[in-house]
């Protein structure tokens, strides 16, 4: 393929909570959530079980503006406070995800504040040049209340309640990925009225009984297939794939999308697959029975932690991994995954090694220099904002957090009001919405039975020259197809009923 570009280094009230959707254990640890945090809630405060730990709330600056006795009632009126749009975050912000989900956090955190200063502007037409959400003959600020989902299902579905039930939340932004925990929170969202706005969560997170559940990244299932395209099609070299991933849902889909190019191209075979503990800290021993079997790459896919990409990758270099350099005399892939972090890696392996992986997470291409005039904005602003180690910091996740506020403001401006739901219908109502990744539009029927996931073109990245190539880009409607039945995990991986 040709390369593409560059880019540079409430009141009390008890939810009815229905049980249906995916995982029956889920549904259980839904309800008692659900009746926990009421109790909660509703009870003596002395009582009150104590959330997770959990940074402190982004709010709004509010400046007292006091009328005097003698001001007409059209000034006092004039000078009245505006209302608070409260958001939720739901994130990793500790343990293994903590280095994407903070910086998500951070670029959510600046979000905000540049639209209740009014640097936003200029991006949306909805957000004042005075600062502050503009809509419906209405003003709004906006306040984040961010919760720690600590990557685990149980803290996830407990967080969604306490922001939905306790936080009178709005709208929820989150979680990156962690399609389980969304499964079992998606009811008490719907069932109160809260816009959720997903990233990366798989198809079993959305369906038209949760017409509030929104994701606004696909996932896996499209761009970890542009991924195994461009391997299939640009390197004939790569015929022996060893899988290592963690055990969990973006480690298998990741190995079904494998199994199924196998399956479909004959183009090489899977010699190797394994799938670690999420929290596994020594990878040797499965490195060391992976390079036995001579794999000319190892694909690590959706691990789903920086610390499991990292250590594995570390681990085939420090016991001599070389991979298969392609004919015209380039690096070697070695290594593919959904993403990188490689301020980590680099403190690991030199980055003569490094050159040559791929990776193919949707917002891997952000950086200083776009894709789009405001994606570029984003990265020198998070820069100014958090200083000069930001730089190194920045990851494909980083963007995340704006991203999911600027379609917020996308589906706002549709729908000329904040309530949610009316934002839910106008959003996916949009034929092109507008984000800094470019023009995006909605897919998931085939999975979900509704439009529900967002995409723009998939681009496929290289570590070349200390930097980001984009080796492919690959534009909906996708050439790829979703069936992988009879296939290794196929079962765990069927359309919605």
């Amino acid at each position: 393929m040709t390369r593409i570009g560059r880019i540079r280094d409430v009141e009390c009230r008890r939810p009815t909570v229905r049980s249906r959707g995916w995982l029956g254990a889920l549904r259980v640890l839904s309800v008692v959530a659900v009746m926990l945090l009421i109790a909660a809630a509703c009870g003596d405060d002395d009582d009150a079980a104590e959330a997770p730990a959990e940074p402190e709330a982004t709010a709004p600056a509010a400046e007292e503006a006091e009328p005097t006795a003698t001001e007409p009632a059209a000034e006092e009126e004039a000078m009245a406070e505006p209302e608070t749009l409260k958001i939720g975050l739901m994130t990793g912000l500790s343990g293994g995800f903590a280095p994407w989900g903070t910086q998500f956090h951070d670029s959510l955190n600046l979000w905000a504040e540049m639209v209740n200063d009014g640097r936003l502007s200029q991006w949306s037409s909805v957000v004042s040049p005075d600062g502050g959400i503009s809509v419906g003959g209405a003003e709004y600020v906006v306040e984040i209340v961010p919760y720690d989902t600590m990557n685990d299902v149980a803290t996830a579905v407990a967080g969604a309640q306490k922001l939905v039930l306790r936080d009178n939340v709005s709208v929820i932004i989150g979680p990156v990925g962690e399609t389980e925990a969304m499964v079992a929170s998606n009811d008490v969202i719907n069932d109160n009225g809260v816009l959720n706005l997903q990233l990366s969560t798989l198809w079993q997170s959305q369906g038209e009984q949760w017409p509030l559940s929104i994701n606004i990244l696909t996932d896996m299932q499209d761009y970890y297939q542009a991924v195994y395209q461009w391997m299939v099609d640009d390197h004939p070299e790569i015929e022996r794939v060893a899988i290592i991933t963690t055990d969990q849902p973006y480690g298998r889909i990741g190995a079904l999308v494998a199994h199924k190019y196998a399956a479909e191209t004959g183009a090489f075979e899977i010699v190797h697959e394994s799938y670690v503990p999420f929290d596994t800290v020594d990878y040797s021993a499965v490195v060391t029975a992976a390079l036995a079997e001579d794999p000319d790459i190892i694909d690590i896919g959706g691990a789903a932690s920086p610390d499991a990409f990292t250590g594995i990758l570390t681990n085939a270099f420090q016991q001599g991994f070389e991979g298969t350099p392609p004919a015209d005399g380039g690096p070697a892939v070695k290594f593919m995954a959904t993403s990188w972090n490689p301020d980590l890696v680099l403190a690991n392996v030199t980055e003569e090694y490094f050159e040559g992986v791929v990776q193919g997470y949707p917002t891997a291409s952000w950086g200083p220099d776009g894709p789009t005039e405001e994606a570029a904005w984003l990265y020198n602003a998070m820069i100014d904002r958090y200083g000069a180690d930001q730089a190194a910091a920045w990851n494909t996740v980083t963007p995340g957090g704006y991203y999911a506020g600027r379609v917020l403001l996308e589906g706002i401006a549709a729908a000329g009001s904040v309530d949610p739901t009316a934002v839910a219908e106008a959003l996916v109502g949009l034929e092109v919405v507008n984000t800094p990744m470019g023009a995006a539009g909605w897919t998931g029927l085939t999975l979900s039975g509704v439009n529900h996931s967002l995409v723009f073109p998939e681009r496929v990245l290289q570590r070349q020259n200390a930097g980001w190539e984009i080796v492919a880009e690959i534009g909906a409607p996708f050439p790829w197809n979703y069936d992988w039945e009879g296939l290794p995990g196929a079962d765990q991986f069927q359309p919605n009923p």
